[in-house]
């Protein structure tokens, strides 16, 4: 005779399926405010672009990859960009006023002066060459979390791999240099890929690794325990099958409920990067300051906008200063080709 036959019974088997499914569910929703912590959406360009100042830039850009893709060569440049821009290094200028070296800079927020010195070899900005340092090296203040202090030393590290005799950063030799290093300059490469990922999955869980995989084991979980709930409908116990039924649906809603959450993230960062896009269709919301022009230009930089974005700028900032930030972009497009050597 099957349990279909005998009803509801609390028995031996009815016990144990409820303390199972009081433990795994538990579990579920300990990993879900874990993991699926919920983000805020904005719809605003301005408001996006003011809260993603506040994280590094290669995090930035993990965001928008999630777990799809693997940052690289512009999440990379994005950070030496920001760098630059707060005096941590700074462009060198031929006499033709092209960009040409990177050198280390005295931001007053850079690397220089700390622990992390030594990190950066070389003569100090007062010392070295002929290059003309433009001024707003460092002039904002930078809103980025603390995590990016370790994703910027591991960032000027691999820049130093590249760096001549004088201690500058030449466009002309890095990518001779990198060619002959890439045994030194991949692992580098691939550490700073991975601290920015932990980074990333820190300040928030959006569409990474760690929480797609939770999800997806709340997911699996939950169908594991309908099949355990059929299975014991027929043979076993309906009672066990009806707390097993239960608790597999509270799983799986879970799991749909935190992938929505997930994908918060990303979503804010695809929301910021069609915004990025569209600059020129509601010019009245461009920044006028010039640290927040620098920051643009890093963000136009992080999604591949630079090309796009430049015209804009110059057509529209009534300061030739302003505009001027614009100036180095050819520069930063050629050393991102240059050092980033791996995929």
């Amino acid at each position: 005779m099957t349990t279909l036959e005998t009803g509801f019974v609390f028995d031996t088997a009815a016990v144990l399926a409820l303390v199972l499914s009081v433990l795994v569910v538990l579990a579920a929703v300990v990993l879900f405010f874990v993991f699926g912590k919920k983000r805020e959406q904005i719809s605003s360009g301005p408001l996006l672009f003011q809260e993603f100042q506040r994280y590094p830039r290669a995090v930035v850009g993990a965001f928008f990859k999630g777990n799809q893709k693997e940052v690289g060569a512009q999440e990379y440049l994005a950070t030496l960009m920001a760098l630059t821009h707060r005096g941590t290094l700074v462009l060198d200028y031929d006499e033709e006023g092209q960009a040409v070296a990177l050198r280390r800079g005295r931001g007053p927020e850079g690397l220089a002066g700390r622990e992390e010195d030594a990190l950066l070899p070389g003569k100090t900005g007062e010392e070295s060459g002929n290059g003309a340092e433009r001024e707003g090296g460092g002039s904002g203040e930078s809103s980025e979390r603390e995590g990016g202090d370790a994703l910027d030393a591991s960032a000027l590290a691999i820049l130093w791999l590249f760096a001549e005799d004088d201690g500058r950063v030449h466009l002309s030799s890095a990518k001779a240099r990198g060619a002959a290093r890439t045994a030194t300059i991949d692992p580098a490469y691939r550490a700073w890929r991975q601290q920015v990922k932990s980074e990333a999955e820190a300040e928030g869980p959006g569409a990474f690794k760690t929480a797609f995989i939770v999800r997806q084991a709340l997911l699996y979980a939950g169908y594991v325990l309908i099949l355990l709930a059929a299975v014991c409908a027929y043979l076993i116990s309906l009672m066990a099958s009806v707390i097993l039924l239960v608790a597999g649906a509270i799983l799986i809603v879970l799991s749909f409920v935190m992938q929505n959450r997930i994908d918060a993230e990303r979503q804010n960062a695809r929301r910021f990067y069609l915004w990025l896009d569209s600059l020129a269709e509601h010019i009245d919301e461009l920044p006028t300051d010039r640290h927040s022009i620098q920051v643009l230009l890093e963000f136009a930089c992080l999604f591949a906008l630079a090309d796009k974005l430049a015209p804009v700028l110059r057509d529209t900032l009534d300061s030739p200063e302003l505009a001027e930030e614009t100036a180095p972009l050819a520069f930063w497009k050629d050393l991102r080709s240059a050092l980033y050597t791996t995929s």
